[in-house]
């Protein structure tokens, strides 16, 4: 369960993984708690998922991501307590995800690189029938040139990351509305097989 009582949620769930670039987000949030004017009431909740192929083959990896956010989180909880979550888990549902789209008032895509990957649409369609929330995505997501309302950063950037959560957490709710209007007049109008179309 995603719980921070009276703070806003900051999302990401993605596999833990070099190419998906979770320590780059947690990065970004640390520089922009240690920047901010003022006492920020959000907690960042990040979920990793082992890989979908995961193998004997990719656990030296794993192991290597899952030490450096675990030194990032240290460092963080250590200085802003409260201000982080992590959470693992062997595998998630689509309906485990979407619940957790539906929490969050501003979900993260922090990829360096990936193939097709349709997490950014749900969390667009999992708030359709309630108030939206800002997404900061990745300038190489997979989606991230049909999903226009999105904050785009380069995840290696950390002061642009950092800059990001500041204005999705800032964001007023005509501009997130706005936003997700144009982000919802393509995953509606998509077929998950038209989506993919434009990836192949």
């Amino acid at each position: 369960e995603m719980t921070a009582a009276g703070r806003k949620i900051v999302l990401e769930v993605d596999e833990v993984e070099r190419l998906k670039g979770l320590p780059l987000a947690l990065l970004g949030w640390e520089q922009m708690l240690r920047t901010a004017k003022r006492d920020v009431r959000a907690t960042f909740v990040q979920v990793g998922v082992k890989a979908r192929n995961f193998t004997p083959a990719t656990q030296q990896d794993y192991e290597a991501v899952r030490a450096e956010i675990t030194e990032i989180l240290q460092r963080i909880e250590s200085a802003h307590h409260g201000a982080v979550i992590f959470v693992e888990l062997p595998t998630i549902s689509v309906t485990q995800r979407l619940q957790l789209w539906r929490r969050a008032d501003v979900t993260v895509f922090t990829p360096v690189r990936e193939g097709m990957n349709t997490y950014p649409l749900e969390a667009v369609f999992a708030r359709r029938e309630i108030s939206p929330g800002a997404i900061v995505l990745s300038e190489f997501a997979c989606c991230s040139r049909v999903l226009n309302g999105a904050l785009r950063i380069n995840p290696w950037n950390t002061e642009a990351v950092a800059a990001a959560f500041s204005d999705a957490l800032k964001m007023g709710d005509a501009e997130r509305q706005a936003r997700r209007a144009r982000d919802m007049e393509f995953v509606l109008n998509n077929t998950a097989a038209a989506w993919a179309e434009r990836f192949v």
